[in-house]
């Protein structure tokens, strides 16, 4: 018998995959005029899909009780809070303190140009790097070779796709990202390894070693975020990127979003959310969950830029249903869906030059 929840899902992915491609078709691309069809359209689908997901995925009821990291005499709302308000605002205030008092110095080209380095989510990644570093520290007797392998593995990869876009640009700008995927990637991958075998929230078929499986969830994830990948496309992203004349360099520099942000919002920074807060919630574990999917999505879109539109539309619309792929199914899923919401749009700009 065939699941009702998956039948209704399809229905859905169906409708709005075909509306959102006569849309493409007919030219509505960063049009004005379709803009609020366009985010209806993706405020729908996620919510199927987070409905789907949610009917459909593991219950987390059977997640292990945790004991606390730090603060162990915090209450739900006393950690949760502090955590919320360090990730979403954090970043950008830590970014302006460390740029804003070269002003008097060199004006407005120096603080342009340090600027460029010290970005909200530079900022962040860099510091939740610090961070995974120090769990590696301190559970370094629970490495394994294949964490070790894989996330040394996620790095390269990461590093190579930006150089990509450096063969291009010959910005130094993009030298300067690419060295920091590759060093910022493995121990934010290694760390959220660690704290997904601690939490037992999510899963990863690579660190299972079922390398066929993660193939598998890798391809069904770009599958089930394709209505996703659409709306971003109709709605103009990724426009600029016009160096995007050769088939093999959206094939190849989608893997940069794919694997780095994938690693560090869903791998690290849900485990790390959901591992804070499930010891002051071991009676109410599904509040922990939603707390860190939630917290993970907003802080992520929040880095985008410090703005309404970031917060909610790209948190909630694009990423959130990232991080549910990821607790509910896993992280390959994750990495196939960022993969294919932003191959899309860099297809449509090669086909269209």
């Amino acid at each position: 018998m065939v699941n009702r929840y998956i039948v209704v899902f399809v229905i859905f992915w169906a409708i709005i995959a075909t509306a959102l491609s006569i849309m493409l078709h007919l030219g509505f691309r960063g049009k004005s005029e379709g803009e609020g069809g366009v985010l209806t359209l993706g405020i729908v689908f996620t919510a199927a899909m987070v409905w789907y997901l949610y009917r459909t995925g593991p219950s987390v009821s059977t997640l292990p009780n945790l004991d606390p990291l730090v603060f162990p005499r915090r209450t739900f709302g006393g950690m949760l809070w502090p955590l919320t308000l360090s990730l979403l605002l954090g970043p950008t205030l830590i970014a302006a303190m460390l740029v804003l008092p070269l002003y008097p110095i060199g004006g407005m080209d120096l603080l342009d140009s340090v600027g460029r380095y010290l970005q909200p989510w530079i900022v962040l990644e860099g510091l939740l790097a610090l961070t995974a570093l120090r769990i590696v520290v301190m559970w370094r007797r629970r490495l394994t070779p294949r964490l070790v392998a894989v996330g040394l593995a996620a790095g390269l990869l990461a590093g190579a796709a930006q150089a990509v876009q450096i063969a291009s640009s010959g910005d130094p700008f993009d030298v300067f990202w690419a060295i920091f995927q590759t060093v910022t990637v493995p121990p934010l991958f290694i760390g959220g390894g660690l704290l997904l075998a601690h939490t037992g929230i999510g899963r990863s078929r690579l660190l299972e070693g079922k390398y066929l499986g993660a193939f598998v969830s890798f391809l069904t994830g770009c599958a089930l975020y394709l209505p996703l990948a659409l709306v971003n496309t109709v709605a103009g992203a990724h426009a600029e990127y016009t160096w995007m004349n050769a088939l093999w360099k959206p094939l190849a520099f989608s893997w940069l979003p794919a694997l780095a942000e994938e690693t560090w919002a869903r791998l690290f920074l849900v485990t790390l959310c959901y591992a804070l807060l499930r010891p002051v919630s071991n009676e109410r574990p599904h509040r922990a969950v939603v707390a860190a999917v939630l917290i993970s999505a907003t802080a992520h879109g929040l880095v985008h830029g410090p703005s309404l539109r970031n917060l909610l539309e790209t948190g909630l619309v694009y990423l959130l249903p990232m991080a549910v792929l990821f607790v509910k199914r896993d992280w390959e899923h994750a990495v196939g869906a960022h993969y294919v919401v932003n191959l899309i749009p860099f297809l449509v700009v090669f086909l269209g030059r």
